[in-house]
């Protein structure tokens, strides 16, 4: 039970369930990046013209704990966005875009996820496997 709080959630998910979605995992490693507080949401008012509605859009900036954090493979996915200007600030949606074009495919971001040094003794990979992104769980990822 230890050893499963010393991972991340996107690595419980998937490590635990069988069909994980490409969505669940970028969810879940965008919800935990907000908890440890490595980056932060805050809603911005305006009033693109005199005759419309005032909209409220939520941007992403870098949080408290940003400079401080190593990160994994698969959150860099979110981060490496602000690695270039530490006081970017990006369109909530426009960052959920760039996260499914940096991960491409689900294969992709799992195997971010397995290749982690954490992960390495869960998941074992024959040839065919690595070529095809396939894992199997060994007795200690059981």
């Amino acid at each position: 039970m230890k050893y499963l709080s010393e991972l991340t959630p996107a690595e419980i998910l998937v490590l635990t369930k069988e069909n994980v979605t490409h969505q669940e995992l970028l969810k879940i490693t965008f919800i935990d990046l907000l908890l440890k507080q490595v980056l932060k949401i805050f809603e911005v008012s305006r009033q693109p013209h005199i005759r419309q509605q005032i909209r409220v859009y939520k941007y992403v900036a870098i949080g408290p704990n940003f400079n401080s954090y190593t990160s994994l493979n698969h959150e860099r996915i979110f981060l490496s966005v602000f690695e270039k200007d530490n006081s970017i600030e990006i369109l909530f949606r426009n960052l959920v875009k760039i996260g499914y074009q940096k991960s491409r495919t689900l294969s992709d971001l799992k195997n971010d996820i397995i290749t982690t040094p954490e992960l390495q003794k869960c998941f074992s990979q024959n040839i065919f496997q690595k070529l095809f992104y396939g894992y199997s769980l060994t007795k200690y990822g059981i």
